[in-house]
């Protein structure tokens, strides 16, 4: 993580492609599209390290003596892939003028820093199909849903108790909501993510229609 935290530290500006760098780099002159190499082949290698970790366990359980040498090309292969198939949108030579002014059009709302030198536009080659931006939205709001829900359900309750044990004030119903709504996070969570994750929402469909389907079955009387 000292590649990302302190090398490089960089500030993106999403939806687009437009990064600033604050990291020792920057400051030392790299140029910025080394920098967002090494930040994206970064990520890559903490992505492949977290599948290999997963390969390893099964390995061991497996096949008990795995060949290591076999193990060393793959990795070695992978890695290799991941770190030359992102190459081509770091080679094309960008107006940034340019390329800022359409983001501005696009997106006019930018903080300050969007206009800083340290800010660059790292590719244009990016284009997101509809469905892909659908899917990120819906992601984000999971995200937010499934922060809020704790924060709401936990911290609520305990400042609303905490401003009527300061006031003097005592009311059983009241304690009673309270603990309810603290009790009730976690059902409320898992509701959450079964609601907004199409596969755990499409898996409790067909759990429940099973099951379902399974009673209605087994209430047929057989006749002989």
């Amino acid at each position: 993580m000292d590649v990302h935290v302190f090398l490089i530290k960089p500030f993106m500006f999403f939806p687009t492609t437009a990064v600033a760098f604050y990291g020792w780099f920057e400051e030392f002159g790299v140029s910025y599209k080394v920098q967002a190499y090494l930040l994206q082949v970064h990520y890559v290698w903490i992505a492949l390290s977290i599948l290999f970790l997963f390969k390893d366990r099964y390995d061991c359980i497996v096949h008990q003596n795995p060949n290591r040498k076999y193990k060393t090309i793959y990795y070695f292969a992978n890695l290799s892939f991941c770190c030359l198939v992102i190459i081509p949108p770091y080679v094309e030579k960008i107006d940034e003028d340019l390329e800022k002014s359409k983001i501005i059009s696009q997106h006019p709302l930018m903080p300050p820093r969007f206009f800083a030198s340290q800010t660059h536009i790292v590719t244009t080659q990016i284009a997101l199909a509809v469905e892909t931006r659908k899917m990120q939205l819906r992601t984000e709001i999971s995200l937010i849903l499934q922060t809020l829900i704790p924060i709401v359900a936990l911290g609520v309750p305990v400042i609303f108790n905490s401003v009527l044990m300061f006031l003097g004030i005592y009311v059983q119903a009241v304690n009673i909501f309270t603990l309810i709504v603290l009790l009730s996070h976690g059902l409320t969570s898992t509701l959450c993510i079964i609601y907004n994750y199409q596969p755990y929402r499409e898996y409790t469909k067909n759990l429940i229609c099973c099951h379902k389907n399974q009673i209605h079955v087994n209430s047929i009387p057989h006749s002989l």
